[in-house]
């Protein structure tokens, strides 16, 4: 499959998932950029995901990550890929109040395994509040 056959695959799999009781629908994500290895996708955090101080829960903003990594994992022609294994750093708290970034790349692939680095920041901010490295593995094809 090429890739930017694989691309639109994803585009349309993930819109027709907004209409489904799915993880994607949930969160409400809107891919601002999905290229080969890449994807940035504008967030807004609902309230009902915010922790008592107001700010966005660790692990929502863990989820974020994990859906903007596998994206990019996934925007390669070939394969399935899955998290493997997932290392965060709170460097701030994230605003429950803001427009958010998501913003994934692969610094390295092989056959097997995908380590993604990615970021979350506020749309009007350079800085990164939770970094990511993440690796992914591919899944075996399938007869």
């Amino acid at each position: 499959m090429s890739l930017d056959i694989r691309l639109a695959a994803m585009r349309t799999e993930l819109d027709g998932a907004v209409s489904r009781d799915t993880f994607w629908a949930k969160l409400q994500a809107r891919i601002a950029i999905l290229e080969e290895d890449r994807a940035v996708l504008d967030l807004a955090p609902a309230a009902s995901r915010c922790n008592l101080a107001g700010v966005v829960h660790g692990g929502e903003s863990a989820a974020m990550l994990d859906q903007a990594c596998g994206l990019a994992a996934n925007a390669t022609a070939e394969g399935r890929w899955v998290t493997g294994k997932a290392e965060l750093v709170y460097r701030a708290p994230v605003p429950g109040q803001a427009a958010l970034i998501c913003e994934a790349r692969v610094a390295k692939r092989t056959d097997r395994q995908a380590v993604v680095e990615g970021e979350i920041r506020t749309a009007e901010g350079d800085c990164a509040l939770v970094t990511a490295r993440m690796t992914f593995v591919r899944l075996r094809d399938q007869p």
